[in-house]
């Protein structure tokens, strides 16, 4: 019976002799009702990686298929090409320094897609470890963050994590080479002929170490940038050619290329590089889309400007004007109050005359009748 399999699994690999065990027998562990093919590309591995594949071979020789570099051809290359040689109606990746932890995840997967016509793809969230640091450990993405997975999401930021995905195969002839992060251009590319599909479930482990090629892009951001700055800007310019004329997604990735030449030029301005030139004599559309994009961005501030200081003056006339009440209703207040007690003091000056009038009249009636009565004496 011919071997005919419905998933293949691509993994990449470059001296990963101390991981690549681990992530071959992750592969083995799955537990599927459908075949499976193992495509590893090693590209010239100068440490013992070969070895271990060549050793995998021989126990399966069904399963794996080998690709040896006889040079290196750059992680890029690698990947395309390892991609191109799947036969399988779905792929699923993972490279040589990480794998897999769930014996059922190839099946969840595989079970989504053939369920859900209408997606171009699927993953799953994963556990990041860090081989040098357990505490550092978290799940990716963050459960507590938005489960909002649409183009509009991904184009902001790439939230799948390689070794959870699985696609469905398309053709990958016109595919570019020259970005990073290709894994993130990859997800880019499927998600154009269907949905992004989540199986909330950690399936993965993704391991963060220094001879990883990520590593320095959280631990040293600047010397990741003067090395990859290049293709990551290429990435822009590939994926404006799949979604740059959406209106809503071109405006997200112009974004995203102005602030990652306004990082450009911090690099520059710290350590005298030049990577704002190599990017014009490459993509000198993107230093004209650049300055365009900056110049709006100053109109939008200098607008706000205007209309922070408008409301700034509106507020102060208005409390003027509360002022003015406050000071013209207090003085209206005292008014009446002084009136008040001046009719008070008359009031009382009537009540105290009237009292005095009355004592009066009585003394000279006693005195009278005093009088009277010493004159009949």
């Amino acid at each position: 019976m011919k071997y005919k399999p419905k998933v293949s699994i691509v993994c990449v690999t470059y001296n990963q002799e101390k991981f690549l065990r681990q992530t071959l027998e992750s592969f083995f562990m799955q537990k599927t009702n459908f075949d499976i093919e193992i495509i590893v590309a090693d590209d010239h591995s100068t440490d013992g990686t070969v070895e271990i594949i060549q050793e995998f071979v021989s126990k399966y020789p069904q399963r794996i298929k080998p690709i040896l570099r006889e040079k290196n051809i750059g992680v890029q290359r690698n990947n395309k090409d390892a991609i191109m040689q799947a036969s399988g109606q779905y792929i699923a990746l993972c490279e040589g320094d990480d794998y897999w932890i769930d014996p059922a995840k190839l099946q969840l997967q595989a079970d989504l897609l053939d369920e859900r016509s209408d997606f171009a793809l699927c993953f799953h969230p994963v556990k990041v470890f860090y081989e040098e640091d357990k505490n550092r450990d978290f799940v990716y993405p963050d459960p507590k963050e938005s489960r909002s997975f649409t183009i509009e999401d991904l184009l902001q930021r790439n939230f799948i994590q390689t070794n959870s995905v699985m696609y469905r195969r398309q053709d990958y002839a016109s595919m570019p080479v020259s970005v990073l992060p290709l894994d993130w251009y990859l997800h880019l590319y499927h998600a154009q002929f269907g949905k992004i599909g989540f199986i909330d479930k950690v399936m993965s482990a993704y391991r963060r170490h220094p001879d990883g090629l990520w590593w320095e892009s959280t631990e040293n951001r600047d010397d990741f940038w003067k090395k990859h700055g290049l293709s990551q800007i290429n990435f822009y310019v590939e994926v404006l050619k799949l979604y740059g004329k959406v209106p809503a997604y071109d405006t997200i990735v112009r974004a995203s290329i102005a602030d990652t030449l306004t990082v450009f030029a911090d690099i520059d301005k710290k350590y005298q590089s030049n990577l704002l030139t190599q990017v014009a004599h490459r993509f000198p559309d993107i230093i004209r889309l650049f300055i365009i994009h900056q110049r709006e961005v100053l109109l939008q501030k200098e607008a706000l400007i205007v209309s922070l200081q408008a409301e700034h003056e509106s507020a102060q006339h208005n409390m003027q004007k509360q002022i003015d009440d406050i000071q013209y209703n207090g003085r209206q207040q005292i008014d009446d109050i002084q009136n008040r007690m001046n009719t008070l003091r008359i009031r009382l000056d009537d009540i105290l005359a009237s009292r005095a009038y009355k004592v009066s009249r009585k003394a000279g009636d006693m005195k009278y009748r005093i009088m009277h009565n010493l004159k009949k004496r």
